[in-house]
């Protein structure tokens, strides 16, 4: 039982014995009568607490076909991973975590209520510390809106990478949007220092450490741009490498 309900079992049992001891004033004379309905009333409290667990794992289990019905009809294009399935110590009855097949790692809290009310009451990721090269796949949990199951899909596709120590900077196509998104990592953690964003077919660029990352969009037209520095200087960048990550130094 977790902490709300062992409180709930102490009062309980405590009203169980305020309502004995009162039979036992207003049967005085009576006392093998208060002694059996006194029993039989702490008999009856023991047992509805013991049968709980099984009141929950059938209550659970309606829930559960519940969402499976509510997502088929709100959803019916998408597949979807819905746990728990069954009841067990600890679980919130009516509350799931739910999450897209193809996006396992995040997901939303559903929590099902009375009369088929249904309510996202939190999202989550599934908390895996990614490797270097993959620390930009966060972003399609957290770039943009907050993640609902009503949010529709962000697109992002990796194009190219450049890794040196703590630094590691991502050339992305985001719903076919050329980006670039720096990193800083390292084992006790890591955290997005920049995201750049361009027009479908443009060019894109970051500074970082000294250093100029450009991305050319393989719709950009002509074989070299020109790129305002944050000092102010022009620089014209050779555009052949259209899709790759450049690194000017």
């Amino acid at each position: 039982m977790n902490p709300g309900e062992i409180l709930m079992f102490g009062l309980g049992g405590l009203g169980v014995l305020l309502v004995a001891g009162v039979l036992f004033v207003v049967l005085r004379r009576r006392k093998r009568w208060a002694l059996a309905l006194s029993g039989l009333l702490v008999i009856s409290y023991i047992g509805f607490f013991a049968y709980q667990p099984y009141l929950k794992a059938e209550a659970h289990a309606e829930k559960y076909n519940e969402v499976l019905a509510y997502l088929a009809v709100h959803y019916p294009e998408r597949e979807f991973v819905v746990a728990p399935q069954q009841y067990e110590e600890g679980v919130v009855v009516g509350q799931f975590d739910v999450s897209d097949e193809r996006t396992p790692e995040m997901g939303v809290t559903l929590q099902v209520g009375e009369n088929g009310k249904f309510q996202q009451v939190s999202n989550w990721t599934s908390g895996e510390f990614p490797a270097q090269q993959d620390v930009w796949q966060e972003l399609e949990f957290h770039y943009g809106e907050n993640y609902t199951l009503d949010r529709e899909r962000i697109e992002i596709a990796k194009q190219g990478e450049w890794v040196e120590g703590e630094l590691t900077v991502f050339a992305l196509a985001i719903d076919q949007q050329p980006a670039i998104a720096v990193y800083e990592y390292s084992p006790a953690g890591y955290g997005l220092l920049d995201l750049e964003l361009a027009e479908e077919g443009s060019v894109v660029f970051v500074e970082a450490e000294g250093m100029v990352f450009v991305y050319v969009d393989e719709g950009f037209e002509g074989e070299t741009a020109d790129i305002m520095l944050e000092n102010g200087e022009r620089m014209s960048v050779d555009a052949s490498q259209k899709g790759e990550l450049v690194v000017v130094e």
